[in-house]
C-alpha cells in the first residue's frame, strides 16, 4: 500500500496531478498483481536538523506510476508484502529444487528440508521485525507485518509434509526391488533344472550310440558269415565238376563219394540254414533297433535344439528384467517427482486464496493511506522546493571547482609531453648516427668475408690437384706403371723422362690420372 514517489515540478498548482499516478491494480485472469509503493514522510523538524550536513534529496520522475511487475522482474525492495508473502514462496522452490535432486538419499533431503525451514523462519522474523521498526504509523502496516508472519508459519508446515511422502515412495520401490530379486531367484533355479535335464539327456545320447556302434558290428560279424557260407557252396560245386571230368573208372567211388557229401551237406545245409534264419532275424532286430535308435536319436536332437533356444530365451529375459528394473527406478523417480508437484500445487492454490484475500484488504487501506498522503503533499512541497535551490547551489560549486582542477591537471600534462617530445627527438638523432655507423661496419664486414671467401676457393682448388687420388683401385696404378716401362721398352720415352712418371704415379697424382684418362678416351673414340 502506499503512494508512489513526488515529482520533481508542477506540485503545488495541481495536486490532482500526482493522485493520477497513484494506480490500484485489481487481480486479472486470477494471478497476484505486487502493489509496489514508497511512502516518503519527512517532518519539518528533520529539515532543521539536517540544514548543516545538506545531503541531496532522493528524487522521483514526474511520469513515475504504480506498475504491476512481472514475475521475472520483481523488485523486493520497493514493495510492502515481499517480506511476508514473497518470502516463503521462494523457500518453497529452494526446498522443491532439492528434493528433486536428492531422489533417492531421505535423509538428505530431509536435512536440506530442515536447512531451508529454518533459514525461512529466520528471514520472515527479520522482515517482520523490520516491517515493525520501518512502519509505525498506520495500522495497515501491522495488518501487513502480521499476515506475513502467518504465512511464512503456514509454508514452513507444508514443507515438513513432504518427507513422510518421500518416505513411503521409497518403501514401494524397495519392495518392487525385492519382487524382482525373487523372480531372478526363480529364474536361475529354472536354469539349474534345465542345464541338469541337458547333461542327462546327454548320456542317454551317448548310450544310445554305443548301441548302434555295437550293432553295427554285428551286422557286419553276419555279413561276412554269408559270405563264408557263399563261398564254401562255390568250393563244393567245383570239386564235383572235376570229379565228373575225371572219368567213368572211379564212378562206384563218385557215387559213394557223392552220397557221402550230399549227405554231409545237406546236414550242414540244414545247420547253415538254421544258423543263417537266426542271423536274418537278429538282422532284422537290430535294423529296427537302428531304427527305432535314430528316431530317438532325432528326437534328442529336437530337445538340444530348444533347449538351446530357451537358453537364448533366458538370456533375454535377463536383459529385459534389467531393462525393466532401469525403467521401473525411472518411473519411481518421476511418480516422486509429480507427487511433489502436485502438494506444491495444492498448497498454491490455497495461498493464492489467502492472497485474494490479503489484496482486497490492501486496497481498502490504499484508500486511507492516500487520504494520509494528500495532507503530507503541502508539508513536502514546501520542503522540496528549498531543496531543489540548495542543490542548484551545490552542482553548481562542485561544477566550477570540477573544471579548475581539470584545467590545471591539462595544463601540467602539456608541460610533461613537451619535455617527452624533446627527449625522445634527440634520442632519434642519437640512434640515426649509431645506424649510419652500424651500417658502414657491416659493409666492410661484407668485403672482407668475400675476400677471404675467393682465397679460399682458390686453396681449395689448388689443394684439389695436390692431393693423392684415393677413388682409383691399386690395377689403375699397374697398369699405368706396366704402359711407362712399355714405352720405355719401345724407346718411345727415355728413362730420365720415365723416372718423374714413375714417381707422380707411385703418389698418385691427380695430373697423371686426368690426362691418361683423357687419352684413353680419345684412343676409345
Amino acid at each position: 500500500y502506499g503512494f508512489n514517489g513526488l515529482s520533481e515540478g508542477n506540485y503545488g498548482n495541481d495536486v490532482d496531478s500526482w493522485k493520477k499516478n497513484v494506480s490500484l491494480f485489481l487481480p486479472s485472469r486470477r494471478r497476484l498483481l505486487p502493489v509496489c509503493c514508497k511512502i516518503q514522510l519527512r517532518n519539518l523538524s528533520s529539515y532543521n536538523r539536517r540544514q548543516g550536513k545538506k545531503p541531496p534529496f532522493e528524487r522521483i520522475r514526474p511520469s513515475a506510476k504504480l506498475q504491476p511487475n512481472s514475475d521475472d522482474e520483481f523488485d523486493p525492495e520497493h514493495s510492502v508484502p515481499n517480506n511476508g508473502d514473497m518470502e516463503p514462496s521462494v523457500n518453497r522452490e529452494k526446498t522443491f529444487e532439492d528434493d528433486v535432486d536428492a531422489r533417492g538419499d531421505a535423509e538428505h533431503t530431509d536435512e536440506k528440508n530442515s536447512g531451508t525451514q529454518f533459514a525461512s523462519a529466520i528471514e520472515t522474523n527479520r522482515d517482520v521485525k523490520h516491517a515493525d521498526e520501518q512502519i509505525t504509523d498506520s495500522p495497515a502496516q501491522s495488518a501487513v507485518a502480521k499476515a506475513s508472519a502467518i504465512n511464512g508459519v503456514g509454508a514452513e508446515l507444508l514443507s515438513s509434509v513432504q518427507p513422510d511422502d518421500l518416505i513411503g515412495m521409497i518403501k514401494n520401490a524397495e519392495r518392487n526391488i525385492l519382487l524382482l530379486n525373487q523372480a531372478r531367484v526363480h529364474a536361475l533355479e529354472d536354469l539349474h533344472k534345465i542345464l541338469s535335464e541337458k547333461e542327462t539327456l546327454k548320456g542317454e545320447i551317448n548310450n544310445l550310440e554305443k548301441r548302434l556302434a555295437e550293432a553295427d558290428a554285428q551286422i557286419k560279424f553276419a555279413s561276412q558269415e554269408k559270405v563264408h557260407a557263399e563261398l564254401l557252396g562255390d568250393q563244393l560245386e567245383n570239386l564235383q565238376n572235376e570229379l565228373i571230368n575225371r572219368g567213368g573208372s572211379g564212378k562206384s567211388e563218385l557215387e559213394l563219394y557223392e552220397n557221402r557229401s550230399k549227405i554231409s551237406n545237406e546236414g550242414a545245409l540244414l545247420a547253415s540254414d538254421g544258423h543263417i534264419h537266426s542271423l536274418s532275424k537278429e538282422v532284422d532286430s537290430l535294423r529296427t533297433e537302428n531304427l527305432a535308435l535314430k528316431y530317438d536319436i532325432q528326437a534328442l536332437k529336437s530337445m538340444l535344439s530348444n533347449l538351446k533356444n530357451t537358453d537364448k530365451r533366458i538370456v533375454t529375459l535377463e536383459n529385459e528384467s534389467s531393462f525393466l528394473e532401469s525403467s521401473m527406478k525411472e518411473l519411481e523417480s518421476k511418480l516422486s517427482v509429480s507427487q511433489q508437484e502436485s502438494s506444491n500445487i495444492s498448497t498454491l492454490k490455497t495461498e493464492c486464496k489467502d492472497l485474494w484475500a490479503k489484496v482486497e484488504n490492501l486496497q481498502l487501506l490504499l484508500d486511507k493511506a492516500t487520504k494520509q498522503a494528500d495532507q503530507a503533499i503541502l508539508v513536502l512541497q514546501q520542503n522540496q522546493d528549498l531543496r531543489k535551490k540548495v542543490d542548484k547551489l551545490e552542482e553548481s560549486l562542485e561544477a566550477a571547482t570540477i573544471f579548475k582542477a581539470s584545467s590545471e591537471k591539462t595544463q601540467q600534462y602539456n608541460e610533461l609531453m613537451q619535455q617527452k617530445i624533446k627527449l625522445l627527438e634527440e634520442r632519434l638523432q642519437k640512434s640515426d648516427e649509431e645506424i649510419y655507423s652500424y651500417v658502414q661496419l657491416y659493409q666492410e664486414s661484407i668485403k672482407e668475408f668475400r675476400d677471404t671467401l675467393n682465397s679460399l676457393k682458390e686453396e681449395s682448388k689448388k689443394r684439389a690437384l695436390d692431393e693423392p687420388v684415393d677413388d682409383m683401385p691399386w690395377e689403375f696404378w699397374s697398369c699405368l706403371l706396366l704402359t711407362i716401362d712399355g714405352w720405355v721398352l719401345e724407346n718411345k720415352i727415355l728413362n730420365s723422362e720415365a723416372v718423374p712418371l714413375r714417381e707422380m704415379v707411385w703418389k698418385r697424382d691427380r695430373r697423371i690420372c686426368d690426362a691418361y684418362v683423357i687419352c684413353k678416351e680419345k684412343t676409345e673414340d
